[in-house]
């Protein structure tokens, strides 16, 4: 339940209509490799487009046969700003808009999201080595 108000609430930093936001639930079983478990999705809406996701696995399954519990909540400032667009043609990863052209948009995502998430993790890295040298 808190990873549920915490992405909300998050969310709500925007100027937004409450009523918009909605909530789906599920467990389903997953699997990474030969690595079989259960997880439970929790996924946020906003105007039935996604803002975040939470997913909680009780039992992931380590090498050495014991089991850990991860949780793991997405959540990105670009993903906002790609809802409240003021065009609602405009693509949610900008600067890829010729890539959007094909039909499948499956197979763009599969190209377009590791480069977003490489881009934005450098992007992390780089604020946080700025910091560092900034304060010593």
């Amino acid at each position: 339940m808190n990873l549920c108000k915490q992405m909300i609430f998050k969310s709500l930093d925007r100027d937004s209509i409450f009523r918009k936001y909605h909530l789906t639930i599920e467990t389903c079983d997953d699997r990474w490799g030969d690595k079989k478990f259960t997880k439970k999705v929790i996924t946020l809406y906003y105007n039935n487009d996604e803002v975040s996701e939470g997913v909680f696995m009780d039992k992931f399954p380590k090498k050495d046969g014991q089991f850990i519990t991860v949780s793991e909540i997405s959540w990105g400032r670009e993903r906002l700003n790609w809802i409240y667009r003021k065009k609602q043609d405009q693509p949610y990863f900008t600067g890829f808009e010729e890539f959007y052209k094909t039909e499948n948009k499956d197979e763009i995502a599969r190209v377009i999201d590791p480069i977003r998430t490489a881009t934005l993790m450098f992007m992390q890295e780089l604020y946080l080595l700025i910091r560092i040298l900034d304060s010593g």
